[in-house]
């Protein structure tokens, strides 16, 4: 058996061994050793695709067979099987015509050439869902140019009836990007969803309350996972998202500028945040030579969401219905009480400046940012100090 990284990029394809292959600054292929014709693709970006690859009627053709890990190699060995069968027989599958284009190819297409190079893992995990459980079983196989308006609000009312209406237009928000994709790539013309309107959603405005604080951060002091209640106050004090807390990486903290760089946000921009004295404590304390702030040695190298332990510690300090991402609410909400204007408060929070100009600007200066979130962390931690008592 050939090893992945061997000249020959031929190897008895294997899930280990699959997942093991490198990213490189091309795209490369390898192939599999048992079927005949079947091949890997693996982009720059990490994304890995079965497909089916030979000379046809003399000229070199690819065929899609799927993603891996949604493809398993079993399967993509039976698929290519099936096409090495159909081909032999004379019967060469056809590339879709832009008239008939199905919503299912159209989906693969957004997949491969949008959401796999350009959205975040946590992003593409909510597309697959919705996929997979609210798209495909209704509309997988339907020619796009069929599928109208009312299709989509029939769509949109069943998925709001059993999912609820923000499940409703998340949906609906995918449906309107894979059409437009298409649309960009001269596939289709018209997007039968750009004129449907989202439901109404009521905004959540639940945050860490002043009554709450002390019992919060006493429950976090006497918390048996250290790991988790660093990572908690990490999240508060930085109000950065979830994901990004987790993946914090030592290479991208500067502690002479006490500045947290982001590579990569879920917007898919790059965010720099200043660590205030309460989080740098915590980064002091936790130095080591892993690459990551809250290491694990799980798959990805570091923590996983702590769903249990989270529970626990809203448990321990009696507090109901918060949840992680309230921590962000709630120093954005801080932040506003002691007067910080929306600009800075979204820029701390990493949402989407409202200007180019203003954006510029905001990535040079970072003290009206810290300074924001300052403000708020001693007030949180104030008004924690002084309902303890």
């Amino acid at each position: 058996m050939h090893h992945p990284t061997t000249k020959t990029n031929r190897f008895r394809f294997t899930k280990k061994d699959i997942e093991a292959l490198p990213t490189r600054e091309r795209q490369y292929q390898v192939a599999d050793t048992e079927i005949r014709g079947l091949f890997l693709m693996v982009n720059p970006g990490g994304a890995k695709t079965f497909c089916r690859y030979g000379r046809l009627n003399g000229k070199p053709r690819r065929i899609r067979i799927g993603p891996f890990p949604e493809i398993s190699v079993s399967r993509a060995r039976q698929k290519c099987a099936a096409i090495n069968g159909n081909l032999a027989e004379g019967n060469a599958p056809k590339a879709p015509s832009r008239g008939g284009l199905t919503f299912g190819e159209m989906w693969v297409q957004y997949w491969d050439e949008h959401a796999l190079i350009k959205k975040v893992e946590s992003s593409r995990k909510h597309d697959l869902w919705q996929w997979k459980k609210l798209l495909q079983p209704a509309w997988e196989l339907r020619k796009a140019s069929d599928i109208k308006k009312s299709d989509v609000l029939e769509l949109q009312g069943r998925v709001a009836k059993v999912n609820g209406k923000v499940t409703a237009n998340r949906c609906l928000s995918l449906v309107k990007k894979v059409f437009n994709h298409a649309i960009e790539a001269e596939r289709l013309e018209l997007n039968p969803a750009a004129r449907v309107k989202k439901y109404s959603e009521r905004s959540r405005e639940r945050f860490l309350q002043g009554d709450e604080l002390p019992r919060f951060f006493k429950s976090l002091e006497e918390f048996d996972n250290r790991d988790v209640a660093d990572y908690v106050r990490m999240a508060l004090f930085t109000g950065a998202r979830q994901t990004n807390v987790l993946s914090m990486r030592w290479e991208d903290i500067d502690f002479s500028t006490a500045v947290w760089t982001i590579p990569k946000t879920k917007s898919g921009a790059s965010l720099r945040l200043p660590l205030v004295g309460p989080a740098m404590e915590i980064l002091e304390r936790r130095r080591n030579r892993s690459k990551y702030v809250f290491a694990s040695h799980g798959k990805t190298g570091y923590m996983t969401r702590p769903g249990k332990a989270w529970e626990r510690l809203l448990e321990n300090a009696e507090i109901e219905k918060l949840t992680m991402h309230d921590l962000r609410r709630s120093l954005g909400s801080y932040q506003a009480a002691a007067g910080v204007s929306e600009l800075v408060i979204g820029k701390t929070l990493g949402h989407a400046a409202g200007s180019r100009a203003t954006s510029v600007y905001a990535r040079l200066n970072l003290d009206p940012v810290r300074n924001a979130v300052e403000l708020a962390t001693d007030a949180m931690l104030a008004a924690a100090e002084s309902e303890g008592k």
